[in-house]
């Protein structure tokens, strides 16, 4: 069963560099491929044929020496989730400051 064209990268394909550093580019990047899910990842890492380290749009990490590391199941709050709550406390935190002080912020 073929896994498909629209679900696996070559990770070098995907990475925009100066052409002086393709040697090493290509050294870190060029067996290493990018897939869009875990089930994919699985499939092409552990194929004989293949047997390559695959990276998931999510992080999981899949080597054909056995492991596998993650990276989906972080159990953080989501990067701009939290950095609109952080924005939304600042604003609310100076609107409060500057009503205290008698400056006037906005025009409600």
């Amino acid at each position: 069963m073929q896994v498909g064209r629209d679900k696996v990268f070559p990770a070098l394909d995907l990475i925009d560099y100066e052409p002086g550093v393709h040697s090493a580019m290509e050294w870190i990047f060029g067996q290493v491929f990018v897939c869009t899910d875990t089930e994919t990842a699985r499939r092409v890492c552990y194929d004989e044929r293949i047997q390559k380290r695959c990276v998931t749009l999510d992080g999981d990490v899949f080597d054909p020496s056995g492991t596998l590391s993650g990276g989906a199941a972080l159990q953080t709050e989501p990067v701009l989730s939290a950095l609109d709550k952080l924005m939304q406390a600042q604003v609310s935190d100076f609107v409060i400051s500057c009503y205290v002080c008698g400056f006037k912020v906005c025009t409600c």
